[in-house]
């Protein structure tokens, strides 16, 4: 896969020092940079929000409220009416900031205070932030809390410059009080933060502006953190030829569906079945086999028996023939029980390229091994208990976590949650697409089970990784662009995924499919 087709991110770090060298470089003077971020975010009102004719702006210190005052002016010289708060005593600024508030004054405007803001925000139509920048770390200060509460409350479109007052640049938590803006307009390169875990409550809709340094700038700062598009991802597609048969599209076993969770294997079956396995095998409970033939025809079935070691009974019935498998979707439905136990000691080892998932990792969790073939699919709760710590440690750096994992595991982990992360041990994807509709049961045994279908198919583990993820994101969001998100089922996305695989098929190979959904639903980022 071609990384220069992947979006970079960055972290606020190598923001600012790539910042000043692409000017030095560039013989460029910082503060030309900042005008160009205030123009920029002017621009982007002008255009975007045409009907708006009153905004609030709201500065802070440093260079994010330099940025401020930038905009501010821009707007008021375009002949919108802008009233300017600042959130701090303006006689402590200093360099680009305190000259861009100059000359905001010497244009003959005034400066107000935040005594004056409930009356302010009551003669506004829009309210552009720029308050705190990236520099921020643990939370605002009570007294810009206050603020932020009462802008957030105003229920006024917010435009954050640069990132929502009070998040974390770095990785995206909220300590605290935290803009919750409508767009957030980014500048030179998109922060990590901006794109995964509570980032994803108050980010809005994510414009990255340039201002014309910004190839040189990815020139200066390599990365090793991507955010997934259509486009990158499809360069791994493989087309099927005319003459394919069912065997060229591999050999997949489901394990799991205990009893009380027969459920789980049966999603994650159909999900493998519409994500293109030649031939799928479950291996299941006895008492879920029925259930399991009923609901999946296409699928052949088999039971896995308790061995004597576990429940004292003599074992008259084979077991299945695990080696049959190319691929291994183990733990959807599994449980913790001695027939789940069993079934993970019997499985977790095959040689073949697997994906392990629920409480496939719970068991691993209990006895950790490396395994560099295959494929972790964790949520914050179960990625805690593999790494040992708490929930609340897991999210408060989800790329460190996500790492950790990988270094502890091997292979490739997907950490999911809002803004998805894919971590191979070199490099870090995050998925940008997805919906809250996705936090309902079973929406993990889809994935699993379509990571699989792709291991069938002689995708590598990062490729799958990759292709599975973004294809289930975009599957539930297009559910949602038609349905909305309350309600969102499990089973809808898996209806979805055969639309939506073939049309990132067309993307990389066009004339297989004339229509373009993902063109909706996946916009260029």
């Amino acid at each position: 896969m071609n990384l220069q087709t992947l979006q970079p991110l960055f972290s606020p770090e190598q923001i600012r020092r790539g910042e000043r060298t692409v000017a030095d470089e560039q013989g460029i003077e910082l503060y030309q940079l900042m005008l160009r971020a205030g123009k920029a975010v002017a621009a982007h009102i002008i255009h975007t929000h045409s009907a708006t004719s009153s905004v609030l702006v709201l500065c802070g210190g440093g260079n994010n409220g330099g940025d401020g005052y930038v905009t501010a002016l821009e707007l008021q010289q375009a002949g919108l009416t802008v009233q300017l708060v600042s959130t701090i005593d303006t006689a402590t600024l200093s360099g680009d900031a305190l000259r861009a508030f100059q000359q905001w004054v010497d244009a003959g405007n005034e400066v107000s205070s935040t005594a004056a803001l409930a009356q302010c925000i009551s003669n506004s139509e829009m309210i552009v932030d720029a308050i705190l920048g990236t520099g921020l770390s643990g939370p605002a200060r009570e007294e810009i809390a206050s603020i932020i509460d009462q802008v957030n409350a105003s229920q006024l479109p917010i435009i954050s410059v640069d990132i929502p007052s009070g998040l974390n640049a770095a990785v995206g938590i909220a300590e605290g009080s935290v803009i919750r803006a409508l767009e957030t307009i980014t500048f030179i390169g998109i922060k990590k933060g901006l794109v995964t875990g509570a980032a994803r409550e108050y980010v809005g809709k994510l414009h990255l502006q340039t201002i014309a340094i910004g190839d040189h700038f990815i020139a200066t700062e390599p990365t090793h953190c991507f955010g997934m598009n259509a486009s990158a991802i499809a360069e791994l597609v493989k087309r099927r030829k005319m003459c394919a048969h069912k065997g060229d599209n591999g050999r997949l076993i489901l394990f799991g569906g205990h009893h009380s969770m027969s459920g789980a294997i049966r999603m994650a079956t159909h999900a493998a079945l519409r994500g293109g396995a030649g031939l799928v095998k479950v291996i299941t409970h006895p008492d879920s086999r029925l259930p399991t033939q009923l609901s999946c025809p296409e699928a052949m079935v088999d039971c896995f028996i308790e061995p004597e070691s576990l429940v004292g009974e003599a074992q008259v019935t084979p077991q299945p023939d695990l080696s049959w498998a190319q691929a291994l979707v183990l733990g959807p439905g599994l449980s913790q029980s001695n027939w789940g136990r069993a079934g993970y000691q019997a499985a977790a080892q095959l040689p073949v390229l697997k994906v392990l998932d629920a409480d496939a990792l719970n068991l691993l969790s209990l006895n950790p091994q490396q395994d560099a073939q295959r494929i972790l699919t964790p949520h914050p709760g179960e990625a805690a208990r593999l790494l040992g710590v708490s929930i609340t440690e897991i999210e408060q750096d989800r790329y460190q976590a996500v790492r950790q994992l990988q270094q502890k595991y091997g292979g490739v982990v997907v950490l999911k949650g809002a803004g998805t992360l894919i971590d191979d041990g070199e490099t870090t994807y995050v998925c940008r697409q997805g919906n809250p509709g996705m936090a309902t049961g079973g929406m993990g045994d889809v994935l699993a089970g379509l990571i699989g279908a792709l291991l069938a198919q002689k995708y590598d583990l990062l490729e799958a990784a990759l292709l599975g993820v973004l294809a289930h994101s975009s599957a539930a969001d297009l559910n949602v662009q038609h349905e909305g998100v309350i309600g969102l089922l499990a089973s809808d996305v898996i209806d979805s995924l055969r639309m939506v695989l073939n049309q990132i098929v067309e993307i990389e190979h066009p004339g297989t499919k004339s229509s373009s959904v993902l063109e909706k639903i996946l916009p260029a980022q």
